[in-house]
């Protein structure tokens, strides 16, 4: 089973986190075990208010998290503290010399810019990010794509297009027929 870190905090859009949340959790293998366990992650472990006001009590903090295989990065217009908070820039660091791959959602590719993890690659976020995205990292090069997975990189535009990204990743890490089934169970088309 994969072991999945997903970040959360005040402010964070709902969508960018649940989205892959719900995608990555309900993907079971034939035999009905989960193929990744999905952890919400937050500065501190204590309750996070989203956005819109959606209170979320996270699994772990960034100190006391199990080791993982994948670490989301979701946006919103917290990502703006994030960006200034030198603990989480320092984790996320140091999570990418570990983590096999490491992925935003959203204005997340900002926090991912900002730690350099996405210097030279190509990337996305959402469009109305660019600009800043570009700001924070000169040599990204810009692709206008719902995700671009870049083997050790992923990163997907805006909001519901976390959900493709999610189940591009049940492809790579559990193949086709695990994602179709993932996702007609979401009632969601597969763009694979």
């Amino acid at each position: 089973m994969y072991q999945v870190g997903v970040l959360i905090f005040p402010a964070v859009e709902v969508l960018d986190f649940t989205g892959p949340f719900e995608a990555l959790s309900a993907a079971r293998d034939g035999a009905g075990r989960p193929c990744f366990s999905v952890h919400l992650i937050a500065p501190q472990r204590r309750p996070v208010e989203a956005r819109h006001g959606l209170t979320v009590q996270p699994h772990f903090s960034i100190s006391d998290h199990p080791a993982l295989d994948l670490l989301l990065v979701p946006g919103g217009y917290g990502i703006r503290s994030m960006l200034q908070d030198e603990a989480v820039c320092t984790w996320l660091q140091r999570q990418a010399n570990t983590v096999p791959l490491v992925g935003s959602i959203c204005t997340g590719a900002w926090l991912l810019a900002h730690a350099g993890l996405l210097h030279g690659l190509p990337a996305t976020t959402h469009q109305q990010g660019k600009e800043k995205l570009l700001q924070l990292d000169p040599t990204i090069q810009w692709r206008e794509a719902r995700f671009v997975d870049q083997g050790h990189r992923i990163t997907a535009a805006g909001v519901s297009a976390g959900i493709d990204m999610a189940l591009h990743l049940v492809v790579r890490f559990c193949g086709l027929e695990i994602a179709r089934a993932t996702a007609a169970f979401m009632e969601y088309p597969l763009k694979a």
